[in-house]
């Protein structure tokens, strides 16, 4: 169906889009009479033509109104034209620089994380070098390893026969120890009957000490002490104390330490305090040959017994029940722990009191390795045999044969006095005189 025709008051009422394609139905078709009409362009001119040609009809003038409205429209489509290629140039810099700006980023991080690869692969090429390295000093080594397993083999072998062997040389070894030590034991005994006699002996050790008539009234100054020594079971460390005193190696020399359960003695000078232990090493009576110990004579309290390992000079007294701490197995901080301190004698029971006054002696302050000791040494005036005179002392022999000529003398008056038993008696006293 054909539509109403519009007329140019109801065209300008409209939107200047549509009054275009409206003006162009009315001015003839032309699409520039419709935006002149639509913008207001000769607007004159179509009113008057409007009033004079009610009807619509077309006239000379429309011309010159389209070609305006085109030249107006092309100007329009130049500008819109500049700008669209103004905006499209904007937007392509832009996202070219966006692109570029990417694309560099991107470049950089690729850079990056191709020196990375690199990187990893020259790590990975060093690891597999060193793993290469490695695997050969493993296979080296285990080559290594069974070398040594085999002369471990060998070795064993050899271990293994030699054991009987070595179990025979120490069997053989320790038969020998037991053999000379008893050699030892029965040539002290013997050596001890020869220069000594048949014994019991006994030693007197007289040390210089003034009387405490208070305390100890009973203990006379500069006592003496009287030891027992077990010949019989202890032949050898007896024998060494018998020539050490045979010799007055103790002469001089002091006790100086009164610990709590010793009371000991060495080879010091009491005067000076220097070690008289050259003196002894002289005339190799320093230590004993062996830890000799027997079991009839432990460390009881009042016995005396060789300090050290091996045993010697030094004895001390025991001033209470050492034999589980001096006996065997007792120290075992030596090397032959299960060995013993030798326990040669015992003080004479007539002698404790004195013994008792030498215990109470008073001993230094010093906080450390002397703090038992004496504050003044105790001198050992003489030790001596009792019984005994020693045939190369000419003042000794002197002295001993004439107290012997003494008590032959009252012999033969008592038996004089007393009849003919008693003569008899008299007459092998001065028969039996030494």
């Amino acid at each position: 169906p054909s539509r109403p025709r519009r007329t140019t008051a109801d065209i300008r009422n409209l939107t200047p889009a549509r009054a275009s394609v409206e003006a162009a139905a009315v001015g003839g078709g032309s699409v520039g009479g419709g935006l002149a009409v639509g913008y207001g362009h000769s607007s004159s001119s179509l009113s008057g033509d409007e009033s004079k040609n009610p009807r619509g009809k077309k006239r000379r003038g429309g011309a010159g109104v389209g070609a305006g409205a085109t030249t107006s429209l092309a100007w329009q489509l130049t500008v819109i034209l500049a700008i669209t290629t103004v905006a499209l140039l904007a937007a392509t810099l832009h996202y070219r620089s966006r692109f570029t700006h990417h694309h560099r980023h991107a470049h950089q991080q690729l850079s990056s994380h191709l020196t990375k690869l690199n990187e990893h692969e020259s790590h990975r090429t060093a690891m597999e070098e060193q793993l290469d390295l490695k695997v050969k000093h493993v296979g080296f080594l285990e080559d290594r390893v069974a070398e040594l397993q085999k002369e471990l083999a060998v070795v064993q072998h050899q271990a293994k026969e030699n054991e009987g062997r070595v179990q025979r040389r120490e069997e053989a070894l320790q038969g020998r120890m037991i053999n000379m030590i008893g050699r030892v034991r029965m040539e002290s005994h013997r050596a001890t009957l020869d220069r000594f006699g048949p014994g019991p002996y006994q030693v007197e050790i007289q040390v210089e000490l003034p009387a405490d008539r208070i305390n100890h009234p009973v203990v006379p100054p500069n006592p003496t002490l009287l030891v027992n020594l077990y010949h019989e079971n202890m032949p050898h460390a007896t024998h060494v104390f018998l020539e050490q005193v045979a010799h007055k190696l103790w002469d001089d020399c002091a006790f100086y330490v009164n610990a709590e359960h010793v009371f000991q003695t060495g080879p010091l000078d009491a005067i000076t305090g220097e070690s008289r232990l050259p003196q002894f090493v002289e005339k190799e009576l320093d230590i004993l040959s062996f830890q000799e110990y027997s079991m009839k004579h432990p460390h009881d309290l009042y016995t005396l017994g060789f300090t050290g390992r091996p045993a010697g000079p030094g004895f001390y007294i025991n001033k209470e029940d050492n034999s589980r701490h001096n006996g065997p197995g007792g120290q075992m901080h030596h090397v032959l722990g299960e060995e013993a301190d030798p326990c040669f004698g015992k003080i004479d029971d007539g002698s404790i009191p004195v013994l008792k006054r030498l215990f109470e002696l008073p001993t230094t302050e010093e906080v450390g390795p002397h703090d038992n000791w004496l504050k003044d040494r105790l001198r050992i005036v003489s030790a001596r045999i009792v019984g005994w005179v020693d045939p190369n002392d000419a003042r000794a022999t002197e002295a001993h044969l004439t107290n012997d000529l003494h008590k032959m003398n009252d012999a033969l008056q008592r038996a004089e006095a007393g009849g003919g038993a008693n003569n008899a008696a008299a007459t092998d006293a001065v028969e039996n005189r030494p």
